[in-house]
Parts: C-alpha cells; structure tokens; sequence
C-alpha cells in the first residue's frame, strides 16, 4: 500500500488532527529543530500501517493496534506500507522513498488490563492541561496566535473550529481578532469556556 504525503497533505493531516507542530509545515522551522525537510507523521504512517492490517489482514475490530516510530520520515515523498515477513497478521511496516523502516506496527487480542484502563472515568480537565503542556505551552501558543493573526485582515473575526483547548483562540483575542464559532467550544464542552 502506497501514500504521496507531499506537503498539502502534511499541512492537512496536520489541521485534521489539530496538530500545531511546524516540523510537518514550515520548511524554516524544521531546521531549527535539526531536520532537513519536513517530517511526516507519525500517527499518519501508524493510520496507513491500520488501513493495511484492516483491509487485507483479520481487521482490528476487538483487537489492539500498537505501533512504535523507529526513525524519522523526511521530505515530501510516497512512502510503502508492507505486511512483516509472516504476513500482515503478524505485523506491518511502514517504508520511507529510500527502504528505511520508520514505524512498525502489530495487532493482536486487547489486553484486559488495558481495557479496565480504558473503562476509567477520564477528566479533561486534566488531559488538556497536560496536552497543552506538552505541546510546546504558551510560548508555542503565542507563536501560533501571531502567525494567525498576520494572515488575517484587522479589524475581523476568526471562525474557530475544532479550537482544541482553546489556548490558541484566547491568544488570538489578544490580538485584537474575535475568535468566533459555537463549533470549537461543543467540542471542548467540559473544559471549555468561551474565549
């Protein structure tokens, strides 16, 4: 199985999955972070690695998908998904242009374990804080709100959706633009306050 992640669809994998991190779309800032082009996904070679196991393996449902990245994907390019030597039920690859294995990935019978995990109540509140924390924090949310705020035209408003922990658009209020749109604030509901 073959993907072209070329630079559209890095940027809209990106906005998909509301993911902020530059080293998927700006070529500037990915040097700054010692990569010579823009890194693919992992979550995107990991989806693809799924696709593989779901339509021509046993499928997933009732069963667990777990994928670990072992070397970065970089610059746009089409990249190969591949069945383990074993076949696609013992396990999956994905390929960059060159051969290289960066993520490998295995299905198999849910632990019961990991099913009373998920089974516990989950608080938002903290995950979210967590998420934004590691998400680079305010400084990463101030950049983000400064590059949004330069491509739209003042006075305005900014239709807002799917605004995640709603860091972004209280920065972009700052700067003077409305961040509009019931939209983002549904999706946050237990944590979220309008901006």
């Amino acid at each position: 199985m073959k993907l072209t992640a070329d630079e559209a669809l890095l940027f809209r994998f990106s906005a998909l999955t509301y993911n902020a991190h530059r080293i998927h779309y700006d070529h500037n800032w990915v040097r700054e972070e010692g990569y010579r082009c823009l890194v693919v996904h992992g979550p995107l070679q990991a989806l693809m690695m799924g696709e593989l196991i779901r339509s021509s393996g046993d499928g997933l449902v009732g069963k667990q998908f777990a994928y670990r990245l072992v070397a970065p994907m970089i610059g746009s390019q089409t990249f190969t998904v591949l069945a383990a030597a074993d076949g696609v039920n013992a396990g999956v690859e994905a390929r960059d242009v060159h051969g290289t294995v960066t993520a490998v990935g295995t299905v198999g019978p849910i632990d019961p374990e990991q099913s009373e995990v998920a089974a516990m109540p989950f608080d938002y509140s903290v995950e979210a804080a967590r998420y934004d924390v590691a998400r680079g924090g305010q400084e990463r949310v101030q950049a983000a709100a400064v590059a949004i705020a330069e491509l739209v035209p003042h006075p305005g408003t900014l239709l807002d959706v799917a605004g995640g922990t709603i860091i972004v658009s209280n920065r972009i209020a700052a700067h003077g633009l409305i961040p509009a749109g019931e939209t983002s604030f549904v999706a946050v509901g237990q944590r979220g306050e309008p901006a």
